[in-house]
């Protein structure tokens, strides 16, 4: 029996079937014809679409995702954030030498050219950046088109807070178990509009007070308020007592009603979580609790709606008298 052999240094037998032959392609007339090549875009072609509220979205091509990550973790690094069109007007026209870096849309840079004319005086370069980009370092699509790095306000300890409240007979807000950043936007909005003159928010010192959210609700309202924030809420309470300034808190459960109350000055405007109230702490601080009266149709307010009220009333409603009156 005859066996097909190998040639020398080639393992196993050479198939001479021709249907193993593979049959060379031919192309047919229309492969052979050129096919048209789609340019390829520069870094700087642009692509804008509008998102639900209007705003020019641009997207810059050849924009690499790992480029961007690495963008993203040291932009964050730098400082505290702060973004929204007006709440960015005003901290650059209140606080242009804390500002560490910018990043801005095309689109803004012409409306803001005044403003960013000291930074290029200190050498800052604002970075023109899509809106894509802006949305990653943000974290949200409501930065309005412009993020500013800034370095952290300078605080007031609790015998500087009673001094500033001392010298005016001033009023300041304080936040008790209010997190939502939309409320303390809200609330610091309407309070730099009547004219408070200090926030007061518990937490860790060191960090920024208010999330850059907020900020951006506070529509630059928060450029005229001085930012406290203190480890424990119901110690600043009883120290600014100790100094003579008066505290009213709010609680919807309160036989005691607002617009039957004198608002003693200086003061301090508990604004307590609209679930849970006060906290037992906090509580024993007041020197009076009230609520604010209303229909039985709705059980309460919204805690930026009731500190609109609050502060309205203290400014403008009834006799205000000094606290030892």
């Amino acid at each position: 029996m005859n066996r097909p052999h190998s040639p020398p240094g080639q393992k196993g037998p050479v198939l001479s079937n021709p249907a193993s032959r593979v049959a060379p392609q031919t192309r047919s007339p229309r492969d052979a014809e050129p096919r048209a090549t789609r340019p390829q875009e520069s870094p700087r072609d642009v692509r804008e679409s509008r998102d639900g509220q209007g705003f020019r979205r641009q997207n810059l091509a050849q924009e690499s995702d790992s480029y961007r990550d690495r963008e993203v973790r040291e932009e964050r690094e730098d400082g505290h954030l702060l973004y929204g069109l007006h709440a960015a007007k005003a901290a650059l026209a209140a606080r242009g030498d804390d500002v560490l870096r910018l990043a801005i849309a095309p689109a803004l840079l012409e409306s803001f050219d005044a403003l960013l004319k000291p930074l290029r005086a200190r050498e800052i370069v604002p970075r023109v950046m899509s809106v894509d980009s802006l949305d990653r370092l943000a974290q949200s699509k409501h930065h309005e088109g412009v993020l500013l790095w800034m370095r952290p306000r300078q605080t007031l300890s609790a015998e500087s807070v009673a001094d500033v409240l001392l010298r005016g007979r001033g009023l300041a807000i304080a936040f008790d178990r209010v997190q939502n950043p939309h409320n303390l936007g809200a609330v610091l909005r309407t309070g730099a509009f009547f004219g408070v003159d200090v926030a007061i928010v518990e937490g860790p010192e060191g960090q920024n007070p208010l999330p850059a959210a907020a900020l951006r609700i506070a529509e630059g309202g928060a450029e005229s308020v001085t930012f406290v924030r203190v480890p424990s809420l119901a110690r600043m309470l009883e120290r600014l007592r100790g100094r003579g300034v008066s505290v009213l808190g709010t609680d919807r459960a309160s036989r005691r009603s607002l617009f039957e109350t004198q608002v003693k000055r200086p003061s301090v405007m508990v604004l307590g979580n609209e679930r849970q109230g006060l906290s037992p702490e906090v509580r024993a601080q007041c020197d009076v609790v009230v609520s604010i009266p209303g229909s039985a149709t709705v059980d309460s307010l919204n805690v930026s709606v009731a500190a609109g009220v609050l502060i309205s009333h203290a400014v403008h409603g009834g006799r205000v008298t000094d606290r030892g009156a």
